[in-house]
């Protein structure tokens, strides 16, 4: 089966260089999107969320907010209603289901993990250093394309599964810890 998980930006360009935050915004959330399409999230994971809902949220100051709402009203994930909210209080992110960290909080990313260990969350990022530091899925930028680091120690302690698929394709780190 071919994933249709990696949308190349044109070969010796980046988007940095191109200036286009906005397309950049666009791949990453498509990414965020299909990274459900291969996580498994155990049952107890929505026994205690209202209305077959699927919360994802965003932590920190990032162009992604306005497209995961826009995701949110036309899509769903695990046949559930995408609930997106932006900066929700730091007690509440265990009720996510997908996190995306802002680069913003790196200062902040400890509390934020702490705060949702033991939880069914999947953790995904955009800054240097963030799998090593227990983020599950990282994003980055190499030759041209979005790639991404998975942290398989850190999706395994949240309790979800990620298919072979995914882990084959992503760069596997290890965490600090």
């Amino acid at each position: 089966m071919a994933l249709l998980l990696f949308i190349s930006v044109p070969s010796g360009s980046s988007f940095a260089q191109e200036g286009n935050a906005t397309r950049e915004a666009q791949v990453k959330t498509a990414f965020i999107y299909n990274f459900s399409k291969f996580t498994t999230w155990p049952d107890r994971a929505f026994q205690t969320l209202p209305n077959n809902l699927f919360p994802v949220c965003l932590v920190g100051s990032d162009p992604l907010g306005k497209l995961l709402g826009q995701l949110a009203k036309s899509k769903t994930i695990t046949d559930r209603t995408i609930l997106f909210q932006s900066n929700p209080p730091q007690h509440e992110l265990g009720n996510c289901r997908i996190l995306y960290i802002s680069s913003s909080e790196s200062s902040r990313l400890d509390k934020i993990l702490k705060s949702i260990a033991g939880h069914p969350v999947l953790t995904v990022g955009n800054s240097r250093g963030y799998a090593k530091r227990g983020v599950g899925i990282n994003l980055f930028e190499k030759g041209g394309r979005l790639r991404f680091e998975i942290n398989h120690q850190a999706i395994l302690k949240s309790g979800l599964t990620l298919s072979s698929e995914l882990l084959v394709l992503g760069v596997l780190v290890k965490g600090e810890n």
